[in-house]
């Protein structure tokens, strides 16, 4: 999140000049569709669906493929859980491919029981309980 939020924001200003960091807070773990729902009926974004996700997909493969961390100790928490016998999974209003730049970048692909993303359940989001 601490780098979508600038990234991101700068993006969406780009498309919504009176975009703030109140905005900003608004669409904090939305998926990718329902953030541009949100954005055609609240101010009238008039981007297309295509021109958009090929600018979020930029923005994603960016983040996720460079610049993105983990939260501190989760390396170690998966270790202790599988250690026990027990399984690891991530659930993720993100789509699939850039959940996967990040488990490939922190070696985790293998380690884990099961990955949800946004794909998963046809582009739903947060605070979805799809």
């Amino acid at each position: 999140e601490r780098h979508w939020r600038s990234i991101e924001a700068d993006f969406l200003r780009s498309l919504i000049p009176s975009w703030s960091e109140v905005d900003q807070r608004g669409i904090l773990g939305m998926s990718l569709r329902d953030v541009y729902r949100r954005l055609g009926a609240d101010y009238g974004l008039q981007v297309s669906w295509d021109v958009y996700l090929g600018h979020y997909n930029e923005l994603g493969a960016h983040i996720c493929g460079n610049l993105a961390e983990l939260t501190p100790g989760v390396t170690e928490l998966v270790e202790i859980v599988r250690s026990i016998g027990g399984q690891c999974a991530v659930a993720s209003s993100s789509p699939r491919h850039w959940i996967d730049l990040v488990l490939r970048r922190h070696a985790l692909t293998e380690v884990l029981t099961f990955v949800a993303s946004s794909d998963d359940v046809q582009g739903v989001g947060k605070p979805d309980p799809a």
